[in-house]
């Protein structure tokens, strides 16, 4: 119910979409901008390294079908490794400004979420239109806090994430792995994904819907999760999926430009997931597409 809903929904509010579009677009520049603080003096040393021209000519030898993937992987990731253990400054300042970039980043991302949260609130609970604008000058107060919590546990994820996949990047190395490598590495991360959002499904929603505690609605989305662990689950798994087909479809056929639409969009459609699942599993009547929908433990 929660997933067919969340279509409903999305169709209707698909305006929402240009808002985050706007949103992360902004976004990107400012982090653009920072981040050239430090990928300016890395291109710099690849350069000089010639790095830069050995991926060149093996992304030329790959398409025509004359390169080992996995050997000029390995022999590219061998000089980058170089570089940065011939040059400590170099990766010091590097690994500083990177997550200093990285939690500014984080820390500015998260400012959509309960705004948008509160104007999909509008849509489902009145069947009234809550401008996003006016919800994010609303929320800025609390966002800000729930944001700074938010980033213990996405960072901590995140550590986990990485430390995992940094494993599975070495099946590139073994014979034949360039071929079925990246189809591990995609379950590994669509499973990921969709418990990292279960996990925190009723979190941001609990706080926005029912003005709870930050830390009391983390413990509240965690039990949730615990009791609706299958559907809500395998719901992200499905909506991964279909986010990875879809940006990847679009990305290949429009040459990128397309991911500039695609993207608010998978956002915009995380969200309202976890607005149709507080809803559905909590038992409270909600509108989607004009239609009153009523969970069966209403009824």
């Amino acid at each position: 119910m929660a997933f067919k809903s969340a279509f409903r929904i999305i169709i209707k509010r698909f305006g929402l979409a240009w808002t985050v579009a706007l949103f992360i677009l902004i976004l990107a520049l400012i982090i653009g901008a920072l981040s050239l603080m430090f990928i300016l003096p890395v291109l710099s040393a690849f350069n000089d390294a010639g790095i830069t021209r050995q991926i060149g000519a093996s992304f030329m030898g790959i398409l025509n079908g004359s390169g080992n993937i996995g050997a000029e992987i390995q022999s590219i990731w061998t000089q980058i490794q170089s570089v940065f253990s011939d040059n400590r400054r170099l990766t010091l300042s590097t690994v500083i400004l990177f997550f200093i970039v990285m939690f500014i980043y984080k820390f500015l991302l998260g400012f959509y979420e309960l705004p948008l949260y509160q104007s999909l609130e509008g849509e489902m609970s009145s069947n009234l239109k809550v401008k996003f604008s006016h919800a994010f000058i609303a929320k800025l107060g609390i966002s800000s806090r729930f944001i700074l919590v938010k980033l213990i546990y996405t960072t901590l994820y995140d550590a986990l994430f990485f430390l995992g996949l940094y494993y599975l990047l070495g099946l590139f190395f073994v014979a034949g792995g360039a071929y079925f490598a990246p189809i591990v590495i995609l379950i590994y991360f669509v499973l990921f994904q969709a418990l990292r959002y279960t996990l925190i499904a009723f979190w941001g929603t609990e706080v926005v819907l029912n003005r709870a505690p930050i830390f009391q609605s983390f413990a509240f989305s965690a039990r949730k999760a615990s009791k609706n662990f299958v559907s809500v689950f395998f719901s992200f798994c499905a909506a991964w999926l279909i986010i990875i087909a879809l940006n990847v479809f679009i990305g290949i056929f429009t040459f990128g430009v397309g991911l500039m639409a695609t993207i608010p969009v998978s956002v915009l459609f995380i969200a309202i997931l976890n607005m149709t699942h507080f809803y559905t599993k909590t038992g409270r009547r909600y509108y989607a597409d004009g239609r009153i929908i009523t969970p069966k433990r209403v009824k």
